[in-house]
């Protein structure tokens, strides 16, 4: 009774685990190569994709390994373009030491469902003749039921024929005629067949004569390969996806009714990736003030090779490094001190690059700065030198120049003693470094303050001069342009150090014509009262004369007038309308300087804000705010 018992137990679950995998095996899925067959010749290149049949079952994973005689085939590259899958566990990878090819990918639901699901192409390279047997191990295609039930059912492996170049095709080849063109292979994407290029997707065009039934071609890693892909009718272009790295050729040739014609052969190199990563190191770093450090660096590119360096530093003038100078001591230009970025490029031949960059030191020496003694303006006496600033010896400040250059003189000490230093003794200047700078835009206030920011002045030249042998040095400033500037001079040593401290001046070149006084006189009033309030009582009782006076043509304008009118003549209408039409002047200049003087005002109490008016510049407030009352009145009389 026991036994019976065990064995109707034992059947009903045989049965239950039968239709449990019946259940499984309803949807079944296989995985599959296309092609499966075919022959191809060693040195060329055999493109496989993998497809997956999921026979009416909803798939949502797919992984295994494919296994290849890597005697025979080697792997290319591998492309997940056009996969119905876009998620990875891990990307697909090979090794063809290994002789394998693994891939594991998903997709969200809904999955895929259907039978001609690409998962991935490979690109294998003939190496061998041989029969080449490529099969699947390891496989699982899971469904999208919640649960990642495994519904692979079988996978078809694919067979190659593997020909060597040497073995006759099949067809008998006609002897070549002569008649028959040679194709003119060129190349919009790779047009020189001597360089190298980053695009791994290259497109090639040739004419088409008449005639032509047939265009064969081959792409291979050897010149002389005999082109056996057919296509009938015939191509005149060709684009080939996802090329591995190196040296290609593309070979093609014609047929006609009257045979196969000569055989052209295209070369294009590709190389798709970048130099390998580099440091740059700082060698000199036992003395920083040194004004040209010393680097080392050096990259490498396995395809193409190096073809130059782009150096760049603290984003300023690009200076181009051939690859032979890499990997020895390479000097930067001199430089001012101060922390510097380098920025250093390796680019390949087909302009892939890498970029690497370090911060460098460059240190002031002490040198004292240079002692402007003078500078002289050439035509202009000497109580009208035109030099602002109390770094010089001048006591006067007089700020316009008529002319377009200056001639700086001045003394530096010659060696400069440092006894804490035990590499250089003494500093020996032998040059005095000028930088000649001009304000940006048109700022006005800036021209005459006793203190501006660096970022307001443009740098416009740099002008060095040697010292003799007492320190002395004369500097020529030439073609200077309208507007104030200034000069800055620096000490340098033997080897180019520049240092910190510097002297200044400045120095206004103005344009003397008739049409730029008129447009001055107009759009410069600040200016004249920045002058007044630099240059002293000597301007401010210029410009207090010239307001009176002004006011005296006027009244003597509007009196004469007055007396025209009572007098009567010939003409009473003409005299009348003369007499009103030089009223009318005299009113619009009064509401002109009316205007200016409330703008010259306005600067005034801006500037009280900035700081306290000195006594001269609260007398001239108080005085042109009289004259401001007085021109009202007047022409509200006039009026």
């Amino acid at each position: 009774m026991k036994e019976g018992r065990m064995r109707k137990l034992f059947l009903f679950f045989g049965f239950f685990v039968f239709l449990f995998f019946g259940a499984r095996t309803a949807d079944a899925a296989t995985l599959y190569f296309s092609p499966s067959s075919g022959n191809f010749s060693v040195g060329n290149i055999l493109t496989v994709n993998i497809l997956v049949n999921t026979e009416n079952a909803d798939i949502n994973n797919a992984e295994a390994t494919v296994n290849f005689p890597n005697g025979l085939l080697e792997v290319v590259s591998i492309s997940k373009s056009g996969s119905i899958f876009n998620l990875w566990v891990e990307d697909p990878t090979f090794s063809n030491n290994a002789g394998t090819l693994s891939f594991n990918g998903g997709s969200p639901t809904p999955g895929f469902n259907g039978t001609n699901g690409k998962i991935l192409s490979a690109v294998f390279r003939v190496k061998k003749a041989g029969s080449a047997t490529i099969v699947f191990s390891s496989p699982a295609i899971r469904a999208n039921d919640g649960f990642g039930t495994d519904v692979f059912r079988t996978g078809i492996q694919a067979q190659f024929n593997l020909i060597s170049e040497e073995r006759p095709t099949p067809v008998e080849t006609p002897p070549v005629t002569v008649s028959i063109p040679r194709p003119a292979i060129r190349s919009a994407t790779h047009p020189d067949e001597s360089k190298w290029y980053s695009d791994n997707s290259p497109i090639f065009r040739w004419d088409m004569p008449a005639g032509v039934t047939e265009v064969l071609l081959v792409l291979s890693r050897n010149s002389g390969s005999v082109p056996f892909v057919s296509y009938a009718p015939p191509i005149s272009e060709r684009v080939l996806e996802d090329l591995a790295e190196g040296t290609w050729y593309l070979n093609a040739r014609f047929r006609t009714n009257r045979g196969l014609g000569p055989i052209a052969s295209f070369r294009f190199n590709i190389d798709t990736v970048a130099p390998l990563p580099f440091n740059v190191v700082r060698l000199d770093t036992d003395d920083l003030t040194n004004p040209r450090p010393e680097l080392l660096f050096e990259s490498s590119d396995a395809t193409s090779g190096i073809d130059h360096y782009e150096f760049t530093i603290s984003g300023k003038e690009l200076i181009n490094i051939s690859a032979n100078e890499a990997g020895r001591s390479y000097f930067v230009p001199v430089q001012r001190p101060g922390e510097k970025t380098v920025e250093i490029k390796a680019i390949d031949r087909a302009n892939n690059s890498v970029n690497s960059s370090t911060k460098i030191i460059v240190k002031a020496i002490s040198i004292p700065k240079p002692k402007i003694k003078d500078i002289i303006l050439p035509g202009i006496s000497a109580d009208k030198v035109s030099i602002i600033k109390n770094e010089t010896e001048a006591e006067a400040l007089v700020r316009e120049a008529l002319v377009r250059e200056a001639l700086v003189r001045g003394k530096i000490e010659k060696e400069i003693l440092l006894a804490e230093t035990a590499t250089r003794k003494t500093i020996k200047v032998t040059a005095v470094v000028i930088d000649v700078f001009k304000f940006k835009g048109n700022n006005i206030f800036g021209q005459i303050s006793e203190s501006f920011k660096d970022d307001e002045l443009d740098l416009i030249k740099t002008v060095e001069v040697p010292v003799d042998e007492n320190g002395n040095f004369e500097a020529k400033i030439e073609n200077l342009a309208v507007g104030t500037h200034v000069l800055r001079g620096y000490g340098k040593d033997e080897r180019g150090a520049i240092s910190d401290n510097f002297s200044e001046v400045i120095v206004k070149v103005i344009d003397r014509s008739i049409l730029a006084q008129f447009i001055g006189w107009i759009s410069g009033l600040f200016d004249w009262f920045i002058n007044i309030i630099i240059n002293g009582w000597l301007f401010m009782a210029f410009l207090l004369t010239l307001v009176g006076l002004m006011l005296v043509i006027i009244e003597l304008i509007r009196i004469k007038g007055r007396g025209w009118i009572n007098r009567g003549g010939l003409k009473p209408f003409i005299d009348l309308m003369v007499i009103k039409r030089t009223q009318k002047k005299s009113n619009d200049h009064i509401e002109h300087i009316i205007k200016d003087m409330e703008k010259e005002l306005s600067f005034l109490r801006t500037l009280n804000k900035r700081r306290k008016l000195s006594p001269e510049e609260m007398y001239l407030r108080d005085k042109m705010v009289q004259y401001l009352k007085t021109l009202k009145e007047l022409n509200k009389i006039d009026e």
